[in-house]
């Protein structure tokens, strides 16, 4: 799941705001976000990879979505009930987090689920869509 992803607010084609690099987190952090109960992978990724029906994705190509508006607001209202407290113990209790009590790991996970975060809040009050790429 080595996929660089990256999500920027925009209105139409223009930017609405910095992009946002989360690495290759994007698994990490959608498994946590299905583990709490929300469909992580439309929320970090627009469900990129299983569109493109590569859901295997070793970062080999260069994909592309964008969420409308209202898909942004429904994502972040979702969002804004979830701490990252609530997100690791969930995360950490999924095939992929199991065994995984690793402060680096932690701080690594905590500072893209606050950047992924820190996004949607932006992209929300500036009523824009989300352009989410992955490589």
């Amino acid at each position: 799941m080595g996929a660089y992803t990256y999500l920027q607010p925009v209105h139409g084609a223009e930017p609405a705001g910095k992009e946002v690099d989360i690495d290759t987190s994007w698994f990490d952090l959608a498994e946590g976000l299905n583990a709490v109960g929300l469909d992580g992978e439309f929320i970090v990724t627009g469900n990129i990879f299983i569109a493109t029906g590569d859901e295997d994705s070793d970062g080999g190509g260069i994909y592309e979505r964008q969420l409308d508006p209202e898909e942004v607001q429904r994502n972040w209202q979702q969002l804004q009930i979830v701490t990252f407290e609530r997100y690791l113990a969930a995360y950490q209790e999924t095939p992929q987090g199991k065994g995984c009590k690793d402060p680096g790991i932690d701080n690594y996970l905590k500072a893209h689920f606050m950047a992924l975060m820190d996004v949607y809040r932006r992209a929300a009050d500036a009523a824009a869509g989300m352009k989410i790429t992955a490589w």
